[in-house]
């Protein structure tokens, strides 16, 4: 009976997200570097005391020049909102999609209550098009 109290317990957790998170590539006229963006935003009563985000996948045209964005690469960091830029060097024009996974600890205002958190997230990117 314990087994299906705690299961219970974990799945309602697993269902809450109090996490927004974006991912944007401005479309690039030419070929070379192009800067993409992640932000994140904790929902009111909760705040993220910790974040990275790994590239997880690009379209062949074009590589990331790191595949992990660690939480001090963070270029806007405060108890709510957390916000990282990366740059994608894309070797000739084309079209695909971008996808990040973004790793957070997230904690509720007011209370020793953590929990991690997860999304992978996909974005169009469009070189020279």
């Amino acid at each position: 009976m314990r087994f299906a109290i705690a299961l219970v317990l974990l799945m309602s957790d697993a269902g809450v997200d109090n996490v927004d998170v974006g991912l944007r590539c401005p479309a690039s006229q030419g070929t070379g570097r192009v800067r993409c963006t992640v932000e994140a935003t904790a929902h009111a009563g909760y705040s993220i005391s910790w974040a990275d985000v790994v590239i997880v996948s690009t379209p062949p045209f074009a590589s990331p020049l790191r595949g992990r964005l660690a939480p001090e690469d963070a270029i806007d960091q405060s108890g709510d909102r957390w916000r990282w830029e990366f740059a994608l060097a894309a070797r000739t024009r084309g079209h695909g999609d971008v996808t990040v996974r973004m790793r957070a600890v997230v904690c509720a205002h007011g209370s020793s209550s953590c929990t991690p958190w997860h999304r992978e997230i996909t974005a169009p990117l469009v070189v020279g098009e």
